[in-house]
């Protein structure tokens, strides 16, 4: 068989301007100013989405196969298999 394998489900986060103005509300709570680099969220980029860059659709297969027969004296039987799993995590195959 052959099949592919995924993430079921990424959790939700937030992106870099979404965590800047966190970040901002949070310091201002506290009584402390913005940091330097969130002062401005607009500037910001999406960021890094990790989960992206950690996790992937990852293929896997199986193939089995046996072989047997013989007579009334004598019986045999050969079987063998191999599987290849690559994991979803980069990195993790087996």
């Amino acid at each position: 068989y052959y099949a592919l394998q995924q993430l079921p489900k990424k959790l939700e986060t937030l992106t870099l301007p979404e965590y800047a103005v966190y970040q901002n509300l949070r310091a201002a709570t506290i009584g402390f100013g913005a940091r330097e680099e969130f002062k401005d969220p607009s500037l910001l980029s999406r960021g890094t989405d990790w989960q992206n860059e950690i996790f992937r659709t990852a293929p896997m297969h199986n193939h089995q196969i046996n072989i047997s027969g013989g007579s009334k004296s004598m019986k045999y039987s050969l079987s063998g298999g191999y599987m290849q799993q690559d994991g979803i995590v980069f990195g993790s195959d087996f």
